[in-house]
């Protein structure tokens, strides 16, 4: 009976043609894919700047699906899906991931930080806003995001602690209108048992920005809050 052989030499041809058609196949559908994402790129900023929020989401969506360390990429396309109308849960949540993505590539970046505290405390997560700002604090400083921070304490019912980061912001920045306001309104909510009166805070207001139209505006809100028209209206 003859012997049968095993063809090695066209064994290892087909193995090696079977990588290369495979390493081939490979490379076409990443240059595919990298050709489909310029592509998003280029429609996406062109419909934000339009204004078509919508496509610009979409267009970008694939862009920072394949560079998502294209930190301005990414924070225009949680911007485009923040501006879409009706705003949906699924936008919001496309917009939070995207500023998350954006934190662990850049955790230094103030836009992403701000705009993700934001939308925790507007959705009343307040322990989220809280240990993104610490996070981000860690790492920098900005009054935006102190002053977030401190909100985020205030919807805990974190008074002592918000009050005494509201205090540090005032001090370091007397310029901040809205921080007196918050002291202020704090001082309300807790009538009584709050170390300062209301008023303190809002003359304080107007006496460190005596040139600040907000700060008068605040005053006058609180006045008339307090069914004082007369001051208010002065």
């Amino acid at each position: 009976m003859a012997r049968r052989y095993f063809n090695w030499k066209l064994a290892i041809v087909l193995i090696v043609g079977l990588v290369v058609l495979g390493a081939t196949a490979y490379g076409l559908r990443q240059w595919q894919k990298e050709t489909r994402a310029e592509r998003g790129l280029e429609l996406g900023n062109k419909a934000y700047e339009q204004q078509d929020y919508e496509e610009a989401a979409r267009s970008l969506g694939r862009y920072v699906g394949v560079y998502q360390d294209d930190v301005p990429a990414m924070l225009k396309y949680a911007d485009a899906h923040l501006n879409i109308r009706p705003l949906k849960r699924n936008n919001v949540q496309q917009a939070i991931g995207a500023y998350n993505i954006v934190l662990r590539e850049d955790p230094a970046n103030a836009e992403a930080a701000r705009r993700l505290v934001e939308l925790h405390l507007k959705m009343g997560v307040f322990g989220e806003a809280e240990r993104i700002a610490k996070e981000f604090l860690d790492v920098t400083t900005d009054s935006a995001v102190r002053t977030l921070w401190a909100t985020a304490l205030v919807g805990q019912r974190k008074y002592p602690e918000a009050i005494a980061e509201f205090q540090a912001i005032i001090a370091d920045e007397p310029n901040q209108v809205l921080v007196y306001e918050s002291l202020g309104r704090i001082a309300e909510q807790l009538g009584s048992q709050s170390p300062q009166t209301p008023a303190h805070w809002f003359d304080q207001a107007v006496e460190n920005n005596p040139t600040s139209a907000l700060a008068y505006i605040v005053r006058a809100a609180f006045y008339l809050r307090s069914q004082d028209k007369t001051r208010a209206l002065a």
